[in-house]
């Protein structure tokens, strides 16, 4: 299996055990994100969990009106983790 993968199940396990905060699992899958963005596209492991990171970079943000910006859901996480997508 994908490590890149194996890691996002272990960070959303992680999670889900409370051994990782809603702030430690958001602020992961930012730095992610961003690496991803700034060039680790052309790593096609990366890529299997780009639209995952993509979504959870957003988990740990508090929600504000006026610069646009609101988090994922629970709910969006959750799928995240239950979905047969690994």
């Amino acid at each position: 299996m994908n490590r890149d993968v194996e890691i996002l199940k272990e960070m959303l396990n992680g999670y889900y055990s409370g051994n990782k905060s809603k702030q430690e699992l958001g602020e992961w899958a930012n730095r992610e994100y961003y690496n991803l963005l700034c060039g680790e596209f052309i790593m096609i492991s990366k890529l299997e969990i780009y639209k995952f990171l993509r979504t959870i970079a957003s988990f740990h943000i508090e929600p504000n009106d006026i610069k646009d910006e609101y988090p994922c859901s629970e709910e969006n996480v959750r799928y995240i983790s239950n979905s047969d997508w690994h």
